[in-house]
C-alpha cells in the first residue's frame, strides 16, 4: 500500500510538472523554461566538515539528478542556487560550494538534448543567507558571479528579499552597495565575458575555464580598462567600462579559457555554422546583469 502510494504521488507529480512546462512553452515559446533550484547539489557538509571539505555533490544527488531527465528534457534552461551562508563568507569553502552546484548544473546540461546544451542561470543575492544586513564581500563576488561566469554559466539571477527595502535607510545602503562594489564588479565581468567570447568566440559561443578547477577568472584588466560612473541620465547605463584588450589579455584569454559554442555553431572558435541548426532554444548569453541592478534601484527610488 506505501509503496503504491508512494508511485502515485511521484507519477502525478511528474505528470504536474511536466505539463506545467509544456503549457509554458506553449503560451510563451521563445522564452526560457525551467524550475528554480532545480538541479540541486546538497553539498552543505561544510556544516559539520570545514576543514575536509571539498564541496562535491554527493554522488547519491548525482544520482537522483540524473533520475530526472524527463524534468531535463522539457527544460529550456536550468536555475541552481548558490547562496551563501556566513560560514562560507571569505573563504576558500565558499567557492568549493558554488563551483560544484554550477558544474553540476552544466553537467545535466549537456546530456539531454540533442546539439546543444541548457543554458545554466544561477540565482544569487547581494547578501549571505538570512543576513539581510550583511552584503557579500568583494571576495565573495568572485566566489559567486565571477566563479560561475568562469565555468560557463549563461547568467545570473540577482534577487533580495521585499522586505530588504522596507525604510529609506535599508534602500540607501543597498543603493550604495549596487552602484559601487556590486556595480562594479558586475560591469567588471560581463564586460569581461562579452569581450572574451567576440576575442575566441567571434561572438557566437561564450568562455569557460579550460580548467575548470582553475583559480582564473574573467576580469577586465586594470592597466587596460577603467570603470566610470555614466552621468547622462536614464536610459544609458549607470555604469561602464572603457578600453581595449592589450596582447597580454588576450594571450591570457587564450591560455585559460575555451569556447561554448551556441546552438547552432561549432569548432575550436565556434567558426563554422551548422546548417540547419538544431531545434532547441537560442542560448546565446553571456554573463549579464545590468538590467536587474536597474530594477533593484528602481525598487529603492520608488
Amino acid at each position: 500500500m506505501k509503496k503504491e502510494a508512494q508511485y502515485e504521488f511521484e507519477s502525478s507529480a511528474c505528470d504536474f510538472m511536466r505539463e506545467t512546462l509544456r503549457y509554458a512553452k506553449s503560451f510563451r515559446p521563445r522564452q526560457l523554461w525551467g524550475y528554480y533550484l532545480f538541479p540541486d547539489c546538497y553539498n552543505h557538509d561544510y556544516r559539520n566538515n570545514q576543514d575536509s571539505y571539498t564541496g562535491h555533490c554527493p554522488d547519491v544527488e548525482k544520482t537522483r539528478n540524473d533520475h530526472l531527465a524527463w524534468l531535463w528534457k522539457e527544460s529550456t534552461a536550468l536555475f541552481p542556487s548558490i547562496y551563501l551562508e556566513p560560514e562560507l563568507a571569505n573563504t576558500v569553502n565558499g567557492r568549493k560550494f558554488v563551483r560544484s552546484r554550477v558544474k553540476e548544473g552544466l553537467r545535466i546540461s549537456q546530456q539531454h538534448h540533442d546539439n546543444y546544451a541548457l543554458p545554466v542561470f544561477v540565482y544569487t543575492r547581494p547578501t549571505y543567507s538570512n543576513h539581510q544586513d550583511l552584503f557579500l564581500s568583494e571576495t565573495d563576488l568572485i566566489s559567486t558571479i565571477g566563479e560561475s561566469a568562469a565555468l560557463g554559466a549563461a547568467g545570473a539571477i540577482f534577487w533580495e528579499d521585499a522586505g530588504n527595502t522596507g525604510s529609506k535607510k535599508n534602500c540607501q545602503l543597498i543603493k550604495a552597495y549596487i552602484e559601487e562594489p556590486l556595480g562594479h564588479y558586475i560591469i567588471n565581468v560581463t564586460t569581461a565575458a562579452e569581450l572574451c567570447s567576440q576575442t575566441l568566440c567571434r561572438g557566437h559561443g561564450r568562455c569557460r575555464r579550460q580548467e575548470s578547477e582553475a583559480s582564473v577568472f574573467l576580469h577586465l584588466n586594470p592597466n587596460s580598462f577603467q570603470i566610470y560612473r555614466n552621468e547622462a541620465k536614464y536610459p544609458k547605463p549607470l555604469l561602464a567600462a572603457k578600453g581595449k584588450l592589450s596582447q597580454a589579455d588576450i594571450s591570457f584569454l587564450q591560455t585559460h579559457f575555451q569556447c561554448h559554442c551556441y546552438q547552432g555553431w561549432h569548432g575550436k572558435g565556434c567558426e563554422k555554422q551548422l546548417n540547419p541548426p538544431g531545434g532547441g532554444p537560442s542560448t546565446s548569453y553571456t554573463l549579464g546583469l545590468q538590467l536587474l541592478m536597474t530594477v533593484f534601484l528602481l525598487v529603492c527610488l520608488h
